[in-house]
């Protein structure tokens, strides 16, 4: 296991290499770096002074008349100067450079446990948060490739190999990311508690049903926050209050039965008729006093037809088109995850991922969010997750002793692209949950564009603040504000130097008037400027960033690249998704197609005797 630092690399190099690796420092520069020195100036020049001097006394010719030491100082001093000339190109291989030469402060103090985020650059120590501090949140800002995700990947590293758990919501689907989190628990020998989340390539993914556990208010939130907000469109707010007692309903009767549920059943249940009374009749029959039953009825009834009406033949039966206008959008919403390549990662009775028993017991689990191939899928996706992550939290928080020992680290890279307002509250709850959480972005404007509220609640709820490389000029100015001002002695000297001459051309007489004058000053005067500028922000090196630590230590940081050895890599091999063994759980199984045929109006009438019952 090697840890490098980032450095910008030549075309040769980057051909030879993949875009994580950093090539090997070639010593043919320094060969090459001596016949190229040019000498010049008066520094050379005096070194090689110096150099030739000490040879030149060393001869027997001044053997007696010069101190020993004399010449062996003269050599000494030239040739330290020129060998640091020749060396150069190998000290900034190695060397931590930085772009913008600010002054760290002093390194925290830092407990027996934390994660490290990189070295200062002005004193190459390491930079530690300890874990009291890391729950306190740590957020990330940066371009595309320039450090984000190393950043993120070093910390990942870290946490892995100590024991503790990790949850990486990956925005942007790099299977790149999944393979380096493999081989991060093959090394440290904890493959078995790896998992995938991949519904882009369910081949390469564990299987995952965020809706199967949890009272049914905690389930329906979750499937509500596929829902936009509603809460300045009173008509849209309707229908939503109206999915959530469906489904509220709904669930709470799937439970009472038994019977494991997934997407394609919630998806039937809330779009057939047939299924509904099929379900109201196993609830009467079984639990006949049950509040579950009765609800249920209940809501049916809301959209039945009038059983007076003696000239409607559907008289008493559910009014299927009244539902569809009703629930259609969740209907579609809860289709998307249960069919296709959704459908293969999600429509399990008896998943492999459980996210609570995934923090529980320090798992670490990738989800892969193929937000540019399916993007409204993938976002709809990621808020589920969260959703459940969510839940995971709340009940951390009731069952102390089902904590994490070490904190559990949960690291949202492009995290603007699938979170919702809702989110911004984990942040004031994961502490007391064993939690930390490290959001990453590209610009502040990722969590604007939901609201100003919840970009705001996020930056006030992350101790540490990590700054690479900012694209943005909006976001580079509040950067800058956020690592704040200090004071700084402008010095201003003026001189100036005037002379005159003055003749009266009227009168005869020579005579004129010469005068001069001459005057300096000298002015100091305090004025409040960046520690970081925001100009200084935008030209950060590849791998180098700014750190803002509990609000007023900053520290110039560059982050070291983690990388596995070839040798090891062929060892580890490709990845291997662990499939743990659960018992097998009876399910509705809407999705059997012998048993979906029982309520396709194309099969059978639809018939009922409107209380509920079906006739079928």
């Amino acid at each position: 296991m090697h840890f490098r630092p980032v450095t910008t690399r030549t075309t040769r190099q980057v051909k030879k290499g993949s875009s994580h690796e950093v090539a090997p420092f070639d010593i043919r520069l320094i060969y090459r770096k001596a016949f190229d020195l040019g000498l010049g100036g008066p520094v050379d020049t005096a070194s090689a002074l110096s150099l030739g001097l000490g040879a030149t006394l060393s001869s027997p010719f001044f053997a007696g008349s010069v101190p020993a030491l004399v010449p062996f100082g003269a050599a000494l001093a030239g040739s330290t100067h020129l060998a640091r000339r020749i060396l150069n190109p190998w000290k900034r291989h190695f060397h931590l450079n930085s772009s913008i030469d600010v002054r760290s402060s002093p390194a925290p103090v830092h407990g027996t446990s934390g994660l490290m985020v990189g070295y200062a650059t002005d004193t190459g120590e390491p930079i530690i948060i300890d874990d009291d501090n890391l729950f306190r949140h740590v957020w990330i800002v940066g371009q595309s490739g320039v450090g984000k995700t190393v950043a993120g990947s070093l910390m990942m590293f870290q946490q892995i190999q100590r024991g503790g758990g990790v949850l990486f919501v990956d925005g942007k689907l790099d299977e790149d990311n999944i393979l380096t989190l493999y081989q991060f628990c093959k090394w440290a020998g904890r493959a078995h508690e790896f998992f995938v989340l991949n519904p882009g390539n369910p081949a390469l993914s564990n299987t995952y049903n965020p809706i199967l556990e949890g009272d049914p208010d905690e389930v329906a939130a979750r499937l509500l926050s596929l829902i936009p907000s509603t809460e300045s469109s009173a008509g849209a707010d309707y229908y939503k209050q109206s999915s959530n007692q469906a489904l509220v309903t709904i669930i709470s009767a799937c439970q009472k039965t038994g019977l494991a549920y997934n997407f394609y059943d919630l998806a039937v249940l809330l779009n057939n008729a047939r299924a509904l009374e099929e379900l109201q009749a196993t609830l009467v029959n079984r639990f006949p006093r049950s509040d579950e039953a009765r609800n249920l009825r209940l809501f049916l009834d809301n959209y039945r037809h009038p059983s007076n009406d003696p000239k409607n033949p559907l008289r008493g039966q559910i009014d299927v088109k009244k539902m569809k206008d009703v629930l259609g959008g969740m209907v579609g919403r809860l289709f998307t995850f249960g069919t296709n390549q959704f459908g293969e990662v999600m429509n399990t009775y008896k998943p492999d991922v459980r996210l609570y028993e995934a923090i529980k017991g320090n798992k670490i689990v990738y989800v892969a969010l193929p937000t540019m191939g399916k993007d409204v899928a993938a976002s709809n996706f990621g808020k589920m997750v969260l959703g459940d992550f969510r839940t995971a939290v709340s009940w951390l928080q009731a069952n102390r002793a089902d904590r994490p020992k070490i904190p559990y680290m949960c690291f949202f890279d492009e995290a603007g692209s699938y979170v919702n307002e809702s989110w911004a509250r984990i942040f004031e709850q994961a502490r007391s949950a064993g939690i930390f959480l490290c959001p990453a972005v590209q610009t502040e404007s990722n969590f604007k564009a939901i609201s100003e509220d919840f970009a705001e609640m996020v930056t006030g709820n992350t101790t540490t603040k990590l700054f690479f490389r900012i694209g943005s000029q909006t976001t580079a100015e509040s950067a800058a504000d956020l690592i704040g001002k200090h004071l700084t002695v402008r010095r201003s000297m003026t001189a100036s130097d005037s002379a005159s001459k003055s003749q009266d051309a009227l009168r005869a007489a020579p005579g004129a008037t010469t005068g001069d004058s001459s005057g300096e000053s000298y002015a100091e005067r305090e004025e409040e400027v960046h520690r970081v500028t925001p100009d200084q922000l935008k030209a950060l090196d590849k791998g180098e960033g700014v750190m803002l630590y509990e609000g007023k230590h900053v520290y110039n940081l560059r982050i070291p690249l983690v990388s596995i050895t070839p040798e090891m890599k062929q060892k580890i091999g490709p990845i291997r998704i662990n499939k743990p063994r659960f018992y097998k759980r009876e399910g509705f199984n809407y999705s059997d197609p012998d048993k979906l045929d029982r309520f396709l109006s194309t099969t059978h009438s639809n018939s009922g005797d409107g209380n509920g019952h079906a006739t079928a």
